[in-house]
């Protein structure tokens, strides 16, 4: 009888990092939310974009792909300081996505589904 022959597979420490929101999707990971609105026009699954340059507006629906889960985020730049990010989604998977200080108010208001938000950072948000 030949003796059975044990190949341990290797666990690769260089995990896949996770998946973010729109910061990461449309500017990279770390990335201010202005950085975000400045890349508006080539975001991935932009449906559309609409500037009006006088009034200093612009907007945009980008859709989540079928493989990241359904729904899409509504962005609107008014003027130079003002950001409205309606996210409207369902993931299929868990995201986690660093915030860097802006020096902006940021308000969330969650009307239905899960969102855990937290600060590990002692620098201000």
């Amino acid at each position: 009888m030949k003796a059975a022959h044990y190949t341990p597979v290797a666990r690769s420490d260089t995990a896949a990092p996770p998946k973010g929101l729109f910061r990461t999707v449309i500017a990279g990971a770390g990335r201010s939310l202005s950085e975000a609105f400045a890349n508006l026009e080539s975001a991935p699954n932009i449906e559309r974009i609409s500037r009006h340059p006088h009034r200093k507006l612009i907007g945009a629906r980008i859709s989540l792909s079928p493989e990241e889960g359904e729904g899409y985020w509504d962005c609107t730049q008014i003027g130079e300081d003002v950001y409205v990010i309606i996210e409207n989604f369902a993931y299929k998977d868990p995201r986690v996505e660093l915030i860097p200080g802006d020096g902006l108010v940021q308000l969330y208001f969650k009307l239905t589904g899960d969102l855990t938000m937290s600060i590990s950072r002692t620098e201000p948000l």
